[in-house]
Order: C-alpha cells, then structure tokens, then sequence
C-alpha cells in the first residue's frame, strides 16, 4: 500500500508561476524604459527564460546560494542576454522591487490543495513537501498559505544540501517519513525535476498537469500517471497497486 505521498509546492500546489510572471513583468517593465531599443516585453521574457531553467534545472547542479545573489545572478543573466551591461541603480531598482512584490503578495492555492493534504492525513498516509525553493522564502510561504500544519516534512535545498531532481532529496524525504521508496508517490509539475527524480529514487511519479499540455517526448521522464486535478490524489494512491 501506499504509506506516503510527498508534494512539489510551486506550480503543484500553489500558482508560483502566475506569481513570478506577473512580478517579473512589472518590475522589468519599469527597467526597460531605461532601453528604448529593447522590443516591448524582451527584458521580462527574457528572464523567465532564464529563471525557469535555473529553478528546474540549474539549482540541482549548484550548491545552495542566499536566494538574493540567486536572484541578482539571474537577472544580471538575463539583461546579457539582450547585451546590456546595466547601470547599478536599475538592477538595484530591479531586485529591491522584485524581491517586495514576491515576498508581499502570495500566489494562490490549486484548486483541492489543503482538502487533498487533509484527506491524506485522515487516510493515514503521511505527507510531505519537497520543493527546490529556499527555505528564506519558503518557509513563510508554506506557513501563510496553510500547507505547513499538514506536512511532516519539509525539504529544500538550502537544508540539506540536495535538489530534485537529485534522488537523494526523495530518499531523505523516505527516511524522515519512515517508509519505503515504493510506498511512496510525489505528485509534480515538472518532468524533469519531480517526476525524473522521483523514479529515479524509486518512489512512484504523478505529473500534476492541469492544463493537460502533451508530453514533449524525446528525452523527457514518463510519469507513472497524469492528473489535472489535486483532488485525484487520494483516489490513485488508494489504487496504485490495483491499477498499476
């Protein structure tokens, strides 16, 4: 049977990416007007390019940074990028607004989220959360949004040293929740970060998919099974064997 299922946050519980996209438009907006030659838009596409590969890829083949040099590593890529070397008081302007708007206002829970995290818990199954946010922002942001009261583990990479899709997160997240690989699911949005992980540590991979876009193939990780509601959850762990 199925003893415990462990949760990404971003984008799997939460809208991180309405949140960031929405912030990082607004605050490159502002610094754009600083490059009249720059196409509308180019600085803010530009660095969710970029922070999107950092987040999904890069971060599991780094050590652990402050999140503030992360941050302004990122964006200084992102205006390489467009071949601008910016004058200190805008990427200054940059990441002071940046980092005010993602700390003030929080993303939205999924629909079923804490419903989901409760019916586990009532179930007997244990629930954890493993995200490769840092603990300086997400600590806070699982307690504001009530996810914290219901995990009995909470990994990120600045605590122990490890990001997905690294199996070695999904083997600690087993051994603090007291089971077996094989008795444990992880539901995630990425491929390459939550469901590439999770199989390879042995743990079985639900690729949360709201939007129902098709897998890109190729390369990528096969999930063991696709979602595109939280509320699922409870349902393909009681028939994980059964089905699978």
């Amino acid at each position: 049977m199925i003893r415990a299922v462990l949760f990404d946050i971003d984008d799997t519980l939460c809208d991180d990416t309405g949140h960031f996209t929405g912030a990082a438009r607004r605050v490159a907006a502002i610094a754009q007007a600083e490059f009249p030659s720059l196409a509308e838009g180019a600085l803010a596409e530009t660095y969710l390019g970029v922070s999107d590969h950092y987040w999904t890829r890069e971060i599991a083949l780094t050590a652990p940074e402050p999140l503030a040099m992360v941050r302004e590593r990122l964006w200084r890529r992102a205006f390489s990028l467009l071949g601008i070397d910016p004058p200190a008081h805008v990427l200054q302007g940059v990441l002071v607004e940046y980092a005010r708007l993602r700390l003030e206002v929080l993303p939205e829970l999924h629909d079923g989220a804490l419903d989901v995290l409760t019916t586990l818990r009532s179930q007997e199954v244990r629930v954890g959360l493993v995200t490769n946010g840092l603990s300086e922002t997400h600590v806070s942001k699982a307690t504001r949004l009530g996810l914290l009261a219901h995990a009995e583990t909470f990994l990120m990479p600045d605590r122990i040293g490890w990001a997905k899709p690294h199996p070695k997160v999904f083997e600690i997240a087993c051994r603090e929740l007291g089971v077996q690989p094989n008795q444990t699911l992880h539901v995630g949005d990425s491929l390459s970060a939550d469901v590439g992980g999770a199989k390879a540590a042995g743990c079985g991979a639900i690729w949360f998919n709201p939007h129902g876009k098709p897998h890109p193939g190729g390369e990528h990780p096969v999930p063991d099974r696709v979602i595109d509601s939280l509320r699922k959850v409870p349902d393909v762990a009681a028939g994980w064997f059964a089905s699978g």
